[in-house]
C-alpha cells in the first residue's frame, strides 16, 4: 500500500466513520457491561489475595506468571496473530494449524513442568514450585487460543467477554478459600489452573469450533514466517510488565517482586479494558486497512473511545485506591508501603500508553509489524537501564518511575504513522491531560488538596467542542446498547 499523506485535523471531521464506529462501539459496549461486574471481582479478589498472601508468597507466585505470560507469546510464533489480522476469510485448515501447533507446545510444557515441581520440591524452592503449576495452566490456556482466533474474527467480543469473566470468577472461588486454608503460592497457581481449564473449555464450547490436526509442514513453516514478528511484538508488551517484577525480585527479593507484581497487577485490572479495545481495534482496522483516509478517521476515534472508556476507569482506579486500599491492607507498614505510590505511577503509565495502542495496531495491520515491535523492545531497554540505578534509590517507587520513563519509546511511532496519516492530536490529548492528575493521588500526602485533582477535567468538559464529544461518546454506548 502506498503511503498518503491527510493534513485535515478537523476534530469534527475524524469520528464519521459509522463501519469503524459500529464494530468498536458494539463491541466496547458489550465488553464494558459484560466484564463491569466481573472486573469489580477481580479487583476484590486481587486485594482478597494480598491480604491474605503476604508479598513473600505472592512474589513466589508472581515471578513464575511474568515468565510464562511472554513466553506462551512467543511459543505461539505469532500465527494466531497473523490469522486475525487477516483481511480474507480464512479456512478451517488454518484454524487447525493453530490448535495443532498449540497441542504439541503444551506437552512439552507439561513435561517442563514435571521438570520444575522436582528441581522445586528438591530444593525447596517455592519459586520453582510454583512454576510447575503456572506451565501447566499455560499449557491448557493455549488449548483455546485458535477458538478465541475465531471470535475475534467475528467480532463476538461481548460473547467472549463472558467466558473471561467466568474464568476470572473460577480463579478466585479456587485461590480465596486455599489461601484462607493456608496453602501460599500454591493458592493462585491452583487457581490459574481452574482458570485457564474454565477459559479453555468455554472458548472452545462458544466458539463453535471443533479443533482438527493439520501437519501441513510447508503451510506451518510458511505461517511462522508471517507471524513470528508478531510474536515478537505480542511478547514484548508483556516482558515490560515482566522486567519490572524480575529486577524488582532480584534487587528486592521475592517480597519486593510482590509489591511490585501486585502495583502491576491492579494496574493491569484497571486496563482490562483496554485489552478488549485493542483486540477490537485490531480486527476492526483490519477491514480498512487498505484506505488511508477511513484508516486515519478509524484511528482518531479509537483512540479518542479508548480514553472514555478505558482512560476514565484508569484515572479513576488511581484515584481511589489511595482512599479505598488502606482498608484492605496495612499500607502503613514497610511491606505493603511502596504498593500505593507505585500503582499511582504505573497507572500514569497505563494512561500514556492508551493514547498510543493505536499507532501500533496501524502498523501490525499495514504490514509494518516490525516498527511496532522496535518501540516495544525500545520500551523494555530504557525500563532496564534505568530500572537499577531507581530501585537503588528509591526502592519499589523507583520502579514506578521506570514505567513511567519508558513511555518515551512510543515517540518512534510517530514516523511510520505519518507516513500514512496525520494523527489528529487535538481531538484527544486534552482527555488525556484531564485525566493524568487522578494518578498522582498517592502522592498528596493532606486529602484537602485533591479537589484539585480534578480542575483540568473541568476546565476540558467547560470547552464547548469537547463536552460535545462527550455526549457523542455516550450517545453512540447508548445506540449500540439499545441494537443489542
Amino acid at each position: 500500500m502506498k503511503p498518503v499523506v491527510t493534513t485535515d485535523s478537523s476534530p469534527d471531521g475524524d469520528g464519521n466513520d459509522p463501519g469503524f464506529k459500529n464494530r468498536v462501539m458494539r463491541g466496547s459496549v458489550l465488553l464494558l457491561l459484560r466484564q463491569g461486574v466481573g472486573n469489580v471481582i477481580r479487583m476484590f479478589g486481587v486485594f482478597a489475595l494480598l491480604g491474605l498472601l503476604g508479598s513473600e508468597q505472592y512474589g513466589a507466585y508472581i515471578i513464575p506468571v511474568s515468565i510464562a505470560v511472554p513466553a506462551g507469546m512467543l511459543l505461539q510464533v505469532g500465527i494466531p496473530t497473523y490469522l486475525t489480522r487477516r483481511d480474507d476469510d480464512p479456512p478451517k485448515a488454518a484454524f487447525d494449524l493453530v490448535a495443532t501447533h498449540n497441542a504439541a507446545v503444551g506437552v512439552v510444557l507439561v513435561a517442563v513442568a514435571a521438570l520444575l515441581f522436582w528441581a522445586g520440591r528438591s530444593g525447596d524452592n517455592q519459586v520453582m514450585v510454583a512454576g510447575s503449576g503456572v506451565a501447566v495452566a499455560l499449557a491448557i490456556d493455549l488449548q483455546g487460543i485458535a477458538a478465541r482466533v475465531k471470535m475475534d474474527r467475528e467480532l463476538r467480543f461481548g460473547e467472549r467477554g463472558v467466558i473471561e469473566v467466568t474464568a476470572d470468577m473460577a480463579f478466585y472461588t479456587v485461590a480465596i478459600p486455599l489461601a484462607v486454608l493456608g496453602l501460599g503460592a500454591g493458592a493462585p497457581v491452583l487457581g490459574q489452573i481452574a482458570m485457564s481449564s474454565t477459559l479453555a473449555g468455554g472458548l472452545l464450547w462458544r466458539s463453535g469450533y471443533r479443533p482438527g490436526l493439520n501437519l501441513n509442514r510447508t503451510r506451518w513453516i510458511g505461517e511462522i514466517r508471517r507471524g513470528y514478528s508478531y510474536a515478537i511484538y505480542d511478547a514484548s508488551i508483556h516482558m515490560f510488565d515482566s522486567s519490572l517484577t524480575l529486577v524488582a525480585g532480584l534487587l528486592l527479593g521475592t517480597a519486593g517482586a510482590g509489591v511490585v507484581g501486585a502495583a502491576q497487577r491492579v494496574a493491569n485490572r484497571t486496563a482490562v479494558l483496554r485489552v478488549a479495545v485493542d483486540q477490537v481495534a485490531l480486527a476492526s482496522l483490519s477491514k480498512v486497512q487498505r484506505d488511508p483516509a477511513r484508516l486515519r478517521r478509524a484511528h482518531s476515534q479509537g483512540v479518542v473511545l479508548h480514553l472514555m472508556s478505558t482512560g476514565l476507569i484508569i484515572a479513576g482506579v488511581a484515584f481511589a485506591a489511595p482512599l479505598l486500599l488502606p482498608f484492605v491492607i496495612d499500607t502503613t507498614d514497610g511491606e505493603w508501603g511502596p504498593a500505593l505510590p507505585v500503582l499511582g505511577l504505573l497507572c500514569l503509565f497505563q494512561l500514556i500508553s492508551v493514547s498510543y495502542d493505536l499507532h501500533g495496531n496501524v502498523l501490525r495491520v499495514t504490514e509494518q509489524p516490525n516498527r511496532a515491535t522496535l518501540q516495544r523492545v525500545l520500551q523494555l531497554v530504557i525500563t532496564v537501564l534505568v530500572a537499577y540505578p531507581l530501585a537503588v534509590a528509591f526502592d519499589e517507587i523507583g520502579l514506578g518511575l521506570a514505567a513511567v520513563l519508558a513511555t518515551m519509546s512510543f515517540l518512534t511511532l510517530e514516523v511510520p504513522v505519518r507516513r500514512l496519516f496525520i494523527p489528529t492530536y487535538g481531538r484527544y490529548l486534552p482527555w488525556l491531560i484531564a485525566l493524568v492528575p487522578a494518578c498522582f493521588t498517592a502522592f498528596v500526602s493532606d486529602w484537602i488538596w485533591l479537589p484539585a485533582l480534578f480542575v483540568p477535567a473541568m476546565v476540558v468538559i467547560s470547552l464547548p467542542s469537547y463536552r460535545q464529544d462527550l455526549l457523542d461518546q455516550a450517545r453512540e454506548a447508548q445506540r449500540a446498547i439499545r441494537s443489542r
